[in-house]
């Protein structure tokens, strides 16, 4: 299964990049997504957030800026 990351949300309309395939596309996001959410496609062809995912990944990024900035 896909998992596309918001990148960034502008009218009404999420740019999305798929995170296996570097693929980008455009779609109307799901109620309560923000930049940064991970979406799964639908059978229905919406999208879904995964929640539990996407706070792996912003606490993954978190520990890397950590990284980063730690003298």
């Amino acid at each position: 299964m896909k998992t596309y990351a918001i990148d960034k949300i502008t009218n009404g309309i999420a740019a999305c990049e798929c995170l296996e395939t570097g693929e980008t596309i455009e779609i109307t996001p799901p109620a309560g997504a923000k930049e940064g959410d991970l979406l799964h496609p639908a059978r229905d062809g919406a999208f879904t957030i995964n929640h539990e995912a996407t706070k792996d990944r912003r606490k993954n990024l978190e520990a890397r800026l950590q990284r980063l900035f730690t003298f």
